[in-house]
């Protein structure tokens, strides 16, 4: 979902699967084609809102980092429990803005600010930027599954990514160093997901039965009907 150029579908249709990536944007669909991925995966243009898709088409369906940029989040998860599989996972991605990295960088703000030292040119990164419709956060990705879903797996991706002390720590590490310290601070992240800089969840249909129509064996998942043009 919000594929982009595809690099990611490309990855997965290299490793074996049968990918397929939807992106609204004709432009990075065009990159895509540019850059030779859509020789691994299929390219598809659509919305996330409206998935171009039968019932039941998919095992799994993927998004990753652009949840907050859809519309209508709750038509989306609707939509994924329509073209899953009735065994099928829906695997969701979104940036953390509560994480750890995110909450020294408000506090040490509030405290420059108190001491009328003068904060961060532009956008600080503990805040959404304008293009985001929602702000991601545990409580949030963990109601994302509404009626149709139940939570399966839900763990942290990186820690302290954003706090830039951190990172200039570990650019002047020994990179072996710098390599072990961040693998060790991803375990914390994965175990503790309200601190993690980017949060994954993975998702099962709640009825087992809910996605009963398939597509023939030989059919291409695309409902022509609805793919755009």
């Amino acid at each position: 979902m919000a594929c982009g150029s595809g690099a990611l579908a490309a990855r997965l249709g290299e490793a074996g699967w049968e990918a397929w990536g939807l992106e609204a944007s004709g432009h990075m669909l065009g990159l895509g084609r540019w850059l030779g991925f859509d020789r691994q995966a299929v390219m598809v243009r659509g919305i996330a809102e409206a998935l171009p898709f039968r019932e039941g088409s998919f095992d799994r369906v993927l998004c990753k980092g652009s949840l907050d940029h859809f519309a209508d989040q709750a038509t989306f998860v609707e939509e994924a429990a329509r073209i899953l599989r009735p065994d099928g996972r829906l695997v969701i991605a979104l940036a953390n803005f509560d994480a750890l990295s995110r909450r020294l960088g408000r506090g040490i703000h509030a405290i420059a600010r108190v001491l009328g030292t003068p904060g961060p040119a532009g956008r600080p990164h503990w805040q959404p930027p304008p293009t985001h419709t929602v702000r991601g956060d545990l409580a949030y990705v963990r109601s994302l599954g509404g009626r149709r879903f139940a939570l399966e797996g839900c763990y942290g991706v990186s820690l302290l990514h954003h706090f830039r002390p951190w990172r200039i720590i570990v650019n002047r590490l020994h990179p072996r160093l710098s390599w072990a310290a961040m693998t060790v601070l991803d375990g914390i992240a994965c175990r503790w997901p309200a601190a993690g800089d980017m949060i994954v969840t993975v998702w099962r249909p709640r009825r087992p039965g809910a996605n009963t129509s398939h597509p023939p064996a030989e059919a291409s998942p695309i409902d022509r009907r609805q793919a755009p043009e």
